[in-house]
């Protein structure tokens, strides 16, 4: 049976979801050894990770600064529906 369209949409977006989770994962160590935060006094909480989480996913979005105005638009469109 042939996938559809959606299928086919869903399973590649998961793979750029999935690659791109590796990538941020694997810059943890450099996030924690690389001086632009204090380990000793952090508390525990989310407040750190929450934080690291959002400086992973600004970088990550520097990786599809390739895309073009209209795909820049459709992704503004797409934001504002979820």
């Amino acid at each position: 049976m042939e996938k559809s369209n959606k299928e086919i949409l869903v399973e590649k977006t998961n793979k750029l979801i999935d690659d791109a989770c590796v990538m941020m994962k694997g810059k943890i160590e450099k996030v924690c050894s690389c001086g632009a935060i204090d380990i000793d006094s952090y508390n525990g909480e989310f407040d750190l990770p929450t934080t690291i989480l959002y400086a992973l996913l600004m970088e990550a979005q520097l990786n599809y600064c390739w895309l073009t105005e209209n795909q820049r638009k459709e992704a503004e469109n797409i934001y504002y529906c979820i």
